[in-house]
């Protein structure tokens, strides 16, 4: 009897003990490098987000993956052979493209703020906007007002798959496309640039990498006397890029991610409020702080509704600090829509209203 009853309060702590555990979220972001700072504004959100909905019930996992396809398949091994995730947050685009292949042959369901279209076809969730609708929408801006731009890209993963977006888009409504490319590691850019000016382009779309090139191209532009009509995507949004040009970047026209201050709800703008006070202002864009926070949030509800992550996602609509939004059938995020911003003295106005979100 006393042998029974042993293994009966055995058991019970097991099941209690396995009933507790804390569900395991792998996270796949820059902690050094270039994107760092845009790394750290994802961690820093993912810790608030626990802080307030988590109580303790989900463990972070973080790995530095330098925002470099190499450094994302490294993590993806790590975190599937070692660390046995089954739930992965990925914040860049190209390191989701790069270990794509690893989290699929490992059951492992992937959510990301990756923009490139081409996550579409990979089976995994988007807490963010597609670069098919993004580039239409910079096209399509572009197109109101200029017959023919020209496109300076950097020769890298993401610029390079945001541009074919940008080019379909530019030769479905006529606007004329000239391109011109630059290396990762090219920080000099005035023979380019000179090309350019001979050409007499009026109109420039700097697809960069990294608000550090963004930067220097804004410098050699005006150290050249240059002024044509600058646009862009998503960097000159960023609270680092427009911190260290000022008002030099002042009228460059972009698409962007909607913001917080425009996305959320009175209790989303509660809790930002107290993010700042905690972890002072968001060094990228400031989408970042209720995408990662609805990322949680969702991580968070699948692990008290006993479910996997893949199949919560798929079954429902969600209320969130943004209000409502789903994923549609290839994963993609239904809800938020991108934005036409100009730069003015030194901060990024909008130029088109936030759409509202649109289930379907």
């Amino acid at each position: 009897m006393a042998m029974k009853l042993c293994f009966f309060f055995a058991f019970f702590f097991l099941l209690q003990t396995a009933e507790s555990e804390p569900r395991t979220l792998g996270v796949s972001l820059p902690l050094s490098g270039n994107g760092a700072n845009w790394g750290a504004d994802v961690r820093n959100s993912l810790i608030f987000a626990n802080e307030k909905l988590g109580d303790g019930s989900i463990k972070f996992v973080f790995e530095d993956d330098r925002c470099e396809p190499k450094g994302a398949v490294s993590v993806a091994n790590k975190l599937t052979a070692i660390d046995k995730v089954k739930d992965v947050f990925v914040m860049c685009g190209q390191s989701v493209i790069a270990a794509a292949p690893i989290y699929r042959r490992t059951g492992t369901t992937v959510i990301t703020m990756g923009t490139p279209s081409k996550l579409s076809e990979l089976g995994v969730f988007r807490m963010s906007m597609s670069d098919a609708i993004g580039a239409g929408l910079l096209a399509k801006y572009i197109k109101e007002h200029h017959s023919s731009v020209t496109s300076i890209s950097e020769d890298s993963s993401y610029p390079t798959e945001f541009l074919k977006d940008f080019s379909l888009a530019a030769k479905s409504i006529g606007l004329e496309l000239h391109s011109e490319f630059y290396q990762s590691q090219q920080y000099d850019y005035r023979s380019l640039l000179l090309r350019v000016k001979r050409s007499k382009a009026e109109a420039i779309f700097l697809n960069t990498q990294s608000e550090q090139s963004l930067t220097a191209f804004i410098k050699q532009l005006r150290e050249l006397g240059m002024a044509p009509q600058l646009y862009g995507a998503y960097i000159p949004g960023s609270a680092g890029f427009l911190k260290s040009v000022g008002n030099t970047a002042d009228g460059l026209k972009f698409v962007d991610f909607p913001g917080a201050p425009e996305l959320l709800n009175d209790q989303g703008k509660i809790l930002y409020e107290e993010y700042q006070t905690n972890f002072g202002s968001i060094s990228g864009w400031t989408f970042t702080f209720p995408s990662v926070f609805e990322v949680y949030r969702l991580v968070r509800d699948a692990h008290v509704d006993e479910k996997p992550l893949h199949d919560f996602l798929r079954s429902k609509t969600f209320e969130g600090i943004f209000g409502r939004y789903s994923f549609d059938k290839r994963g993609d995020l239904v809800g938020p829509k991108q934005v036409m911003r100009i730069i003015k003295n030194g901060n990024g106005a909008l130029l088109t209203v936030a759409q509202p979100a649109v289930l379907h």
